[in-house]
């Protein structure tokens, strides 16, 4: 009787779940909920959406805090579980210091745990409006912090899209003591971006077309494109029009374009047009940083790796410390106004226009004419697609192909099996089982998965030799690159495809 007891105990503890199979979210196989429970334990509440709440909890054998996000797929539509996904894909991706690291993934039957580091200090909003010395000088070091991360995130491809204060979290909550801050100054700078919803993998052209993000901080050409659809694909600068409203934003109180409604603060977006306060006490360097980021044409704009080097970030140790205790003022002011409940939450909450297909679609006349004219330099709206006629002949699809690769073809000569790929776009199966992965042959293979984003399939050793990081990031880079074209995620095709030499 104590064994059937003991066996009821365990099973109201730890309910049976069906294994889940491999399914597109970068792993070959996945835990059950039941080896989520047998790893960590959960504690209270921190945050709670439509289709998720997140919660503290530990792992059992280290004793260590994360954060978990507990997905119910009950009543989940599909494209939700898909960005779930995505974003998942795009996490493994990231391995910086201040970007928020994923730690692992269960997918049961019923939930989806997304397991995370855990950050204690609010978003940067806590930092600022807190009473304590708060200067040009604090938020240029915050910024250079940001501006590395979104770098970073650019030589990976990734754009975020949706870059803003509420995104940007603090890892340690901030000392109220001005004695403690001046004994660990780093600890107003330690910052994570997060929130990788809206992110996407870009191409080496730019090949956005969505249009998302929050109002108050969305790019001209992201508007351009998705919103007036009179404007060509845009990329990874419009994280830097972002980066420049949001530092706009903590140094200045308020955005520099505002208004009541959705479409009137777009098209002043559109325009451009902006300037500083006449209160503004920001330094000559920080006005030029900022010009060179609210720019409304991307190609003019600074990239992040340009704004790491401009003297404003360089050394921000040179910028004003003098207390800005009106910015704090306006901050607080701003942000009631956008919170919950607020006359202009709507203009700071998340959103992407529904409906819009990939590529550009047909621009709407009346979008499209203000968008025009809001820009100083005429552009020709892209006109629909024509429809084949009934003599033409549709063009066939491309034919799928194999590369097979050998270890010794990595060593010798990698550029080589790059331009392969580049006369053979339509090889999406990447054959190097045949030899033992070291280190280096791992290297090289993940620059030929990151920079051929139509690989759809890596057919790996049984062994190899190398760090399971290595492994994990090409699992996840082709996981991606499964997501961003429709073709279904598989292990492999289930057709034989025709071989591409690798002899150019």
């Amino acid at each position: 009787s104590v064994y059937f007891f003991s066996l009821f105990l365990f099973y109201l503890t730890f309910p049976p779940f069906e294994m889940s199979e491999a399914d597109g979210w970068g792993l070959t196989s996945l835990p059950s909920c039941i080896e989520f429970a047998r790893k960590y334990s959960v504690a209270e509440k921190l945050g709670s959406g439509c289709y998720a709440e997140v919660k503290r909890c530990q792992k059992r054998n280290t004793g260590k805090e994360y954060a978990v996000k507990c997905c119910k797929k009950a009543g989940m539509k599909e494209s939700v579980l898909k960005g779930l996904q995505y974003e998942v894909n795009v996490m493994r991706l990231l391995k910086h210091e201040h970007i928020i690291q994923l730690e692992e993934v269960f997918n049961g039957a019923e939930t989806l745990y997304i397991v995370m580091e855990l950050v204690k200090g609010g978003n940067i909003y806590d930092l600022i409006v807190r009473p304590m010395h708060y200067s040009e000088s604090v938020a240029s070091r915050m910024l250079h912090n940001l501006m590395s991360a979104v770098a970073y995130m650019h030589e990976n491809r990734v754009a975020h899209c949706d870059l803003k204060p509420e995104n940007i979290l603090l890892e340690n909550v901030v000392p109220r003591s001005r004695t403690e801050i001046k004994r660990n100054p780093h600890v107003l700078t330690q910052i994570k971006v997060a929130d990788f919803g809206f992110a996407r993998v870009v191409g080496e052209r730019d090949d956005l077309t969505r249009c998302c993000g929050t109002p108050y901080y969305i790019a001209p050409e992201v508007l351009r494109c998705g919103y007036y659809r009179c404007g060509p694909a845009y990329g990874r600068s419009a994280d830097l029009w972002s980066l420049g409203v949001l530092g706009y934003v903590i140094l200045m109180g308020a955005p520099p374009f505002q208004a009541e409604k959705r479409s009137d603060l777009f098209a002043s977006i559109v325009k451009g047009e902006w300037s500083f306060p006449r209160s503004c006490k920001l330094s000559d360097e920080g006005r030029d940083f900022f010009r060179k980021l609210l720019v409304v044409d991307p190609a003019e704009r600074m990239t992040a790796a340009e704004a790491l080097q401009h003297p404003w970030l360089e050394d921000p140790s040179q910028n004003s410390a003098v207390h800005l205790p009106t910015v704090q003022t306006s901050i607080t002011s701003f942000r009631a106004s956008v919170e919950a409940g607020g006359p202009n939450a709507a203009l700071n909450r998340s959103w992407a226009q529904l409906g819009v297909s990939s590529g550009n679609p047909s621009p709407r006349p009346a979008a499209a004419a203000a968008a025009a004219a809001a820009d100083k330099t005429p552009k020709t709206a892209s006109t629909p697609a024509k429809s084949p006629s009934v003599n033409e002949k549709t063009p066939k699809k491309p034919t799928k192909k194999k590369l097979v690769v050998r270890r010794k073809d990595l060593d010798t000569d990698v550029e080589q099996v790059l331009t392969v790929l580049e006369k053979h776009p339509s090889v999406t199966h990447l054959d190097i089982s045949q030899d033992t992965w070291s280190p280096t042959t791992a290297a090289k293979i993940l620059r030929i998965v990151r920079e051929n984003n139509h690989l759809k399939y890596v057919d790996a050793p049984t062994r190899a030799s190398v760090r399971p990081s290595q492994l994990q990031t090409i699992e996840a880079l082709v996981a991606l690159n499964n997501t961003c074209y429709s073709t279904p995620a598989s292990v492999a095709p289930t057709e034989p495809l025709p071989t591409v030499s690798c002899v150019s």
